[in-house]
């Protein structure tokens, strides 16, 4: 029999932007697809893409959006008569912690104890929980999930995963989690569907590249180890963040220039990263056009300064770097690696990238082959909210 509302709406909120998609509820297949650029900032925009038939609709804010809020109003109004067949909101979130392991149907208790779990996830988690709000409170009739970028660290062993801390701050949740485990199990799962082996027999080394890159390492289906963190900032840098920091250099700079915690925690999480070592207020493919890693057809808008390739190029290589690292760990940690799998917006846009990292990768592994593999994170939540979420 077919379902009165036969779609779900898939919502991907961070800082300054919100992803969105429409999904058939039992296909998964694509009907609407668009994102919110630039909240919060003059110029604000929003673009929407429906599939069947193709068109598309553009329209931007000068004075801008100054919410999530007034980004998901914006939303509202150009997805109304789609909103009527919507059955399901899929919310990405974050952190979930050990609280959360799987997808939830969201109800005000429950918001409220996602609340409290800020600190881990700055960069994502106010913005998820405020378009869970708006949709609570807006959208009464449609059922809302939140599925978590942390749900699937559980594979990951305890000793690569546990702070050496003494009682009593030994706690289970005080350990690192794996915020994007989903994207590093799918990634390697389309390798093995490609290569046509089964995945238990293989070892993997996946690497996300994009405005938060990451590492993982998939040995025999599972994820065992992965670029990893307390919270996304300390997992690799990223183009506001900072990535790891020695905890004495951040007690050195709160003593030395008075900061309060918030005042570290915005430096680690806003002023830091691929931006600042550039010197360019720019978005990730931009930075690496500008640091010789071209993406075809992209032109930039305008020419670029000596000093900005040169900032580029210093904040790739610091990027590079870290990439690197993370890769000749996880390998040795899974004893070897078979094939090193790309996936993200840069590996997609920008292989020549892609190639320089497998070429330093082989002068230690030198039999190791590369793929690249698209890697769609809307329709990785989707699929997991459609799987018997837990109702609390």
């Amino acid at each position: 029999m077919a379902l009165k509302r036969p779609y779900l709406l898939v919502l991907n909120a961070q800082r300054g932007r919100l992803r969105f998609k429409i999904f058939h509820h039992e296909s998964l297949g694509l009907a609407i697809s668009g994102t919110v650029s630039h909240i919060g900032a003059d110029g604000s925009s929003i673009e929407v893409i429906e599939h069947d038939p193709k068109r598309m609709i553009m329209k931007n804010f000068p004075g801008g959006l100054l919410t999530h809020a007034d980004a998901l109003a914006a939303v509202q109004s150009y997805l109304k008569h789609w909103l009527d067949r919507v059955k399901t909101i899929c919310h990405f979130v974050a952190y979930g912690g050990l609280e959360f392991d799987r997808p939830v149907t969201v109800s005000r208790p429950v918001l409220e104890q996602l609340d409290r779990l800020y600190a881990q996830a700055p960069h994502h988690h106010p913005a998820s929980l405020r378009c869970i709000e708006y949709c609570l409170e807006k959208l009464p009739m449609i059922r809302n999930v939140a599925v978590f970028g942390t749900a699937l660290s559980n594979t990951i062993p305890p000793h690569a995963c546990r702070y050496p801390l003494p009682d009593p701050y030994r706690q289970p949740e005080i350990r690192k989690f794996s915020f994007d485990a989903a994207i590093h199990l799918d990634a390697a799962r389309q390798a093995a569907e490609r290569l046509g082996k089964p995945l238990k027999r293989l070892k993997l080394i996946t690497c996300r590249l994009d405005d938060q890159s990451s590492v993982g390492a998939v040995a025999f289906g599972q994820l065992i180890d992965a670029s990893i963190g307390f919270s996304p900032a300390d997992a690799m840098i990223g183009l506001t963040t900072s990535g790891p920091v020695d905890h004495s250099l951040l007690i050195s700079l709160m003593r030395r220039f008075n900061l309060t915690l918030g005042g570290i925690q915005e430096l680690l999480n806003d002023q830091s990263g691929l931006r600042t070592m550039s010197g360019m207020n720019a978005n990730l493919s931009e930075i690496l056009t500008a640091a010789g890693h071209p993406l075809k057809p992209y032109r930039p808008s305008r020419t670029l300064s000596r000093s900005e390739r040169t900032g580029a190029q210093r904040a790739t290589a610091t990027l590079l770097h870290q990439i690197l690292s993370r890769i000749g760990s996880a390998a040795l940690h899974a004893g070897g690696a078979d094939y090193l799998v790309f996936c993200g917006e840069a590996a997609a846009t920008h292989p020549t990238l892609c190639s320089l990292i497998t070429r330093q990768v082989r002068k230690t592994f030198k039999t190791i082959k590369p793929f690249v593999v698209p890697v769609d994170p809307e329709l990785l939540v989707a699929r997991q909210a459609t799987a018997r979420p837990r109702h609390d």
